[in-house]
């Protein structure tokens, strides 16, 4: 009943909307009034904010409820894993500084995700470098 265009663009709309892009901007994407990377880099910066927005949220319930009742991984307990894994401070050290070298924004996304605070991780990373 539809022509492989019109699937193709309706594949396209699936597609954009599990990935939370508006409607909106889908039809930019489709009149070609923007480029698909420039809207999903706006996509994904939005996204970030979300879930920073999330982890700010989970630390403050987590702090309502007492670390005993949390699921989330905080600095100490990623630590302790480390730890139990057998890295001293020089392996963890190291550990970081190929964190850095290879996915700097994951690891800075990582560290906020243990909730450690900015000026730390600030410290984290610069001694990472």
């Amino acid at each position: 009943m539809y022509d492989d265009v019109a699937v193709e663009r309706l594949d396209k709309i699936c597609t954009y909307r599990r990935l939370g892009v508006p409607l909106e901007d889908i039809k930019k994407l489709l009149d070609a009034k923007g480029t698909a990377a420039d809207l999903l880099v706006a996509r994904l910066t939005a996204l970030d904010a979300e879930i920073a927005r999330c982890r700010e949220q989970q630390r403050v319930i987590v702090a309502l409820l007492g670390r005993a009742r949390s699921r989330a991984l905080d600095k100490d307990r990623w630590v302790a894993i480390l730890r139990g894994a057998g890295l001293d401070e020089d392996a963890m050290h190291a550990w970081h500084v190929e964190f850095e070298r290879t996915a700097p924004e994951a690891h800075q996304d990582f560290l906020e995700a243990l909730g450690i605070e900015p000026a730390e991780i600030a410290r984290i990373r610069r001694d990472s470098r």
